[in-house]
């Protein structure tokens, strides 16, 4: 998903072609500054590394962009969706991610019932072995 220029100029900034192009990389998934250099070279996009982390800090700073930090490896970054908050399934082998949508209304419940903290956003990741992954290691074992 892409910001439109009207969106932008509502706000005053100005969405340049590096910008587009670091959105458009995210609309598909959770990735690093690595994985996203690599996807825009494969793409004949160059825009170096600064940039790349400077887009994604406006980005984030209006709200287009969430940052993740699984566990101490390398931040991965995706497209703000507001209306589906999601979590993560998070490989240990390749560190792939995937979204996961849950109903955790009960869960939240169970939180502020059972304490007095005042809940205003939380994250979620499950780590495993992706099926790729999987498929590997039994491939191996045969």
């Amino acid at each position: 998903m892409a910001i439109t220029t009207n969106q932008s100029k509502h706000k005053r900034y100005r969405i340049t072609a590096a910008r587009q192009e670091v959105l458009k990389v995210l609309s598909s998934q959770p990735l690093s500054v690595r994985e996203i250099t690599e996807v825009l070279r494969k793409k004949g996009v160059t825009i170096n590394t600064v940039t790349i982390y400077r887009t994604l800090e406006f980005l984030i700073n209006l709200g287009f962009v969430n940052k993740t930090q699984f566990e101490g490896k390398e931040a991965k970054y995706e497209f703000a969706d507001k209306h589906n908050h999601h979590h993560h399934l998070v490989c240990e082998k390749c560190g792939s991610t995937e979204d996961i949508y849950l109903d955790e209304k009960r869960l939240i419940k169970q939180v502020e019932n059972r304490s007095d903290f005042k809940q205003l956003r939380h994250s979620l990741e499950f780590y495993g072995i992706c099926a790729k992954c999987a498929r590997k290691t039994s491939g191996l074992n045969n």
